[in-house]
Parts: C-alpha cells; structure tokens; sequence
C-alpha cells in the first residue's frame, strides 16, 4: 500500500480539499518484484481511476512525499 497526503491542497477553479489523503492498494503479484511497483506503475494504474477534480487532486498527491505500508497477509 502507498499513501500520500495534503493537511490542504487547492485545486484550481478556486477549489480546496483538506486532509486530502490517497491511498493506493495493488496487489502484488506472486514472483514479481517483491511487490514493489515502480512510480510509472502506479501512474499508470491510477490514471483512468478518477475524473473531474478528483483526478488533478490525484495528480498532485502523487507529487508529494509517499509512505509506504506494507501489509501480511495472514
């Protein structure tokens, strides 16, 4: 899982999110890398998910810092 977040982040046409948080979950796929993807990956899988504002809000999230949180399966 990655996450990325904005405590505010203006969009243009005078819009605003706060707490804009976006949190990417793709599985892995077995005997890949490890499940690491790399940044044009997850472009690539979130650039048809969102429209409207909600993609150059995406957009701009993926610009910022990532966090990385890794899940066991159980």
């Amino acid at each position: 899982m990655k996450l990325k977040y904005a405590p505010y982040l203006e969009l243009p046409g005078g819009m605003a999110l706060q707490g804009a948080t976006l949190v990417v979950i793709k599985p892995s796929i077995e005997g890949s890398n490890g499940g690491h993807t790399s940044r044009k990956e997850t472009d690539a899988f979130l650039s048809g998910a969102f429209d409207g504002p909600f993609k150059v809000a995406v957009k701009a999230l993926m610009k910022r810092r990532t966090y990385l949180l890794e899940m066991n399966g159980f």
